[in-house]
């Protein structure tokens, strides 16, 4: 199933997510963002009972090409699609995205503690500082 993200209903989805969460804005195109995942994957499979990572992809040509990348790289967190066309209603203009991988990682009130743009080894430190 596909589920497209826009600002109305992002909030929605990140708010239902549970304790600290990791929110990042990638897309299936971008090589950086493909690189890190297996390190993403291995820090999830550690820690998912701390923390929950949502994946949104951003400027896909279309959403079946979206869902396999999710299939063939197995990713195992929540995957959603902002395709939105509507500038207003973009997640990643809202959020301030300009480069991709970009991630925030957000405490359990929804508040961000930490912004990272491209692939950031402080990433996981930070993320560990946060979960103990």
């Amino acid at each position: 199933m596909v589920k497209h993200i826009n600002t109305d209903n992002f909030e929605e989805e990140v708010i239902k997510a549970e304790g600290k969460v990791l929110v990042d804005f990638f897309a299936t195109w971008c090589g950086p963002c493909t690189f890190e995942i297996p390190e993403l994957k291995a820090y999830y499979a550690k820690h998912k009972d701390k923390i929950e990572i949502i994946s949104i992809a951003c400027n896909e040509r279309n959403s079946e090409d979206w869902s396999n990348y999710i299939i063939q790289n197995g990713l195992p967190w929540t995957n959603l699609l902002n395709n939105e066309k509507d500038v207003d209603k973009n997640a990643s203009v809202a959020y301030a995205v300009s480069a991709f991988p970009t991630k925030y990682i957000l405490s359990p009130d929804k508040v961000v503690l930490a912004k990272f743009v491209g692939v950031d080894k402080e990433l996981y430190t930070k993320l560990d500082e946060l979960i103990k």
